[in-house]
């Protein structure tokens, strides 16, 4: 088989929304080092939950990823609906291609235990190897077997990768309980690049949610309560709903019904799936974020740093938590927003936020500084320097 010329090999389990790649933290360190004029191989197996159709992609692509732009290279179809099968399958698929890897220097990186154990195979063929560690759960599957070999897998990556990179310093915590890897590891949270943006918007009560989409997973009907409750003291409140509607359509419709039922229709907007530079139209308008999450999740965002409230702190936007995420809690200890126990407690804090101009500018202000500080650019900067 022709020999692959790359400076860099990495792995991911991709999820599609609406046709979409859903693009996460992991993808913007791929962009840096391709800004830096590496050449990158990147394969993407689809996301689990292929029989319940929840991922509208069910083949593994590889790309040649130059300059920013990705160029196809294969496509193949999922070999099996069972998804332990299918894993087997791809390990296999990425050893094969890892031995096709040519370079001087080559770096590997992953995201799941699962793609890693096939750069741990390949070891000889890397210079370095870098391990992103997105999520933790004591216990992934229910399966116990499943479990205990996805522990054995994670301890693998963390004896044998040379860089760890965490989101959360709660990950962090439990890596090192599981090895000795404390030197190994960078925190890389889910933050964006620090830019100055325009402030000025934010002179209606609006409120936004954020993610990949409108799913039982971001508390909605929560949300729909919480609005209802105050439209009554604010009734031009608007809440814009980021995310794609295809993947629980039966969902959408039931939010959709109880707006009608609510009289709520003019005042929480479903904008669908947004790309980066559609998805900062409504962030420069809004004034408070929300971040819920249901408690089938909670397990599992326990341990997750996701993007949202950092981003929201980019824009301004103090945030409103339930505590679910360790994120949460360095919002909170950064003074950039609340963590609120139940629908009371969220109203109280939003009222005071949108009734109190100079609290609402001091929050606004922590937030600026938190993006500051988590620069995903000077982040970057210092795992670069590390892999180099």
């Amino acid at each position: 088989m022709q020999k692959i010329n790359c400076d860099m090999v990495a792995i991911v389990h991709r999820f599609f929304s609406e046709g979409k790649r859903k693009r996460g933290g992991f993808d913007k360190i791929l962009d840096y080092f391709s800004a830096q004029g590496k050449t990158i191989l990147l394969i993407e197996h689809p996301l689990t939950a292929l029989k319940e159709g929840k991922n509208n992609c069910h083949h593994t692509i590889v790309s040649l990823m130059k300059n920013g732009e990705l160029k196809e290279l294969e496509t193949r179809e999922a070999k099996s609906r069972i998804n332990v099968l299918n894993w087997v399958y791809e390990v296999i698929f990425n050893v094969k291609y890892l031995r096709r890897v040519v370079g001087d220097k080559v770096l590997f990186a992953a995201v799941d235990p699962l793609n890693g154990l096939a750069g741990i195979i390949c070891r000889h063929n890397f210079a370095k190897m870098y391990y992103h560690c997105i999520d933790y759960s004591t216990r992934r599957f229910d399966n116990y077997f499943l479990n205990k070999f996805y522990r054995f897998l994670l301890w693998l990556n963390l004896k044998n990768f040379d860089v760890i990179g965490v989101v959360s310093l709660r990950i962090k915590e439990e890596l090192e309980k599981i090895t000795d890897c404390s030197s190994k590891i960078i925190y890389l949270p889910n933050s964006p690049i620090f830019k100055t943006v325009d402030l000025t918007k934010k002179n209606n009560p609006v409120l936004i949610c954020t993610g990949g989409a409108i799913i039982p997973k971001y508390n909605y009907d929560f949300i729909v309560d919480l609005i209802a409750d105050l439209k009554l003291a604010f009734p031009s409140i608007k809440l814009y709903a980021i995310g794609g509607l295809d993947e629980q359509p039966d969902y959408v419709q039931k939010l959709h019904n109880r707006l009608e039922k609510l009289s709520l229709k003019d005042n929480i907007i479903f904008t669908g799936f947004l790309l980066p530079d559609q998805l900062e139209n409504f962030l420069v308008e809004s004034k408070i974020g929300l971040s819920f999450y249901d408690k089938n999740a909670a397990y599992y965002m326990y341990f997750g740093g996701p993007l949202k409230t950092r981003e929201y702190a980019l824009y301004g936007i103090p945030s409103i938590t339930d505590g679910s995420s360790a994120t949460d809690e360095e919002t909170v200890s950064e003074g950039a927003g609340f963590i609120v126990k139940n629908l009371a407690e969220a109203k109280e804090k939003i009222a005071l936020l949108l009734n109190n101009d100079h609290i609402y500018k001091n929050y606004q202000k922590n937030c600026i500084a938190w993006a500051q500080k988590n620069d995903k650019l000077k982040l970057l900067n210092s795992l670069y320097t590390k892999l180099s």
